[in-house]
């Protein structure tokens, strides 16, 4: 149990045992509630507040997180779907100066159009940081493998030899 805990379990305590005054009496309390109560509650609503607050922050986090490596998936995504390829995708970060919460939406979710837009930018201001992609061959399955340009081997080639 924390100091505040254990504070507001003593005051509640000693405010229950505490009679309450009477409304007839005359006196300038009239109608109002003891002072230790008003403490006791203040003492509830900031421990509730600091609860709430922490919560909070650890939502937060969590959604930066989620968002930063979404992020970042999609700078690689695009890195290895396009004509040509960023050398260090860090690199998009750095020369573009936005995090991954400035291309969040008011929904939450990433804006892939904008963080595709700043990747066409930075191709052509920066092509240094780029590497062209160049279409790599298909392979052909009978190369190599002695086999005739046909196809697979069959029973018969297996007792030619």
């Amino acid at each position: 149990m924390t100091d505040e805990n254990a504070n507001i379990d003593t005051i509640e305590e000693q405010t229950a045992q505490v009679p309450e005054r009477d409304a007839t009496a005359g006196n300038a309390d009239r109608g109002r509630r003891p002072r230790r109560d008003t403490k006791a509650e203040a003492i509830k609503y900031r421990h509730q507040l600091r609860e709430t607050e922490a919560e909070r922050d650890r939502v937060s986090a969590r959604f930066d997180a989620a968002a930063e490596q979404l992020y970042r998936q999609t700078v690689e995504s695009m890195c290895s779907q396009q004509n040509y390829k960023l050398i260090h995708p860090e690199d998009f970060k750095m020369f573009t100066g936005k995090e991954a919460k400035d291309y969040m939406n008011d929904d939450g979710e990433l804006d892939v159009r904008e963080v595709q837009a700043d990747f066409d930018r930075l191709a052509e201001q920066r092509p240094e940081l780029f590497r062209k992609q160049i279409g790599t061959p298909k392979p052909d399955p009978s190369m190599g493998q002695g086999l005739d340009s046909y196809g697979s081997p069959t029973w018969a080639d297996a007792f030619r030899s």
